[in-house]
């Protein structure tokens, strides 16, 4: 998984083990004042979903013991992303789930209406688009 990163004198490649890193990296780069050398001390210090919980929490302390990212920056990371990481809290899940809810919270759906949904889906043996069609059904 991979973000190119282009600036008016560099393109700059970042790659990623897993969508979930790569999603949390450019939701961090997208709030002001963080680039991507701060998402990425971030993400090297934090997993993913400690992250999510953090800034569904509020707490500011655990994201500013990242080294470069001081007290008002986390607060902003918190102000900015609070809600738009919900699919980050649950444990961690595989690609054809986190695609899934990808879809859902793009589509509009909350946090709690995607979790009812995706405790109903029966993964196993499934593509994307039949889980996500599946979900879409549960949903309405």
């Amino acid at each position: 998984h991979i973000h190119t990163h282009v600036r008016e004198d560099q393109i700059t490649l970042f790659g990623f083990k897993d969508e979930h890193d790569l999603f949390l990296f450019e939701k961090l780069t997208s709030v002001s004042g963080i680039g991507p050398k701060s998402a990425l001390s971030m993400l090297s210090v934090h997993s993913p979903s400690s992250i999510a919980h953090a800034v569904e929490n509020g707490d500011a302390g655990a994201l500013s013991s990242t080294p470069g990212v001081g007290k008002k920056t986390a607060e902003k990371i918190i102000i900015e992303l609070k809600g738009k990481l919900s699919h980050l809290l649950g444990e961690e899940e595989d690609d054809s789930t986190f695609e899934v809810k990808l879809a859902l919270e793009t589509l509009g759906y909350s946090a709690k209406e995607i979790q009812h949904a995706i405790k109903e889906l029966h993964t196993e043996g499934k593509t994307t688009s039949t889980l996500i069609k599946e979900a879409l059904q549960q949903l309405q």
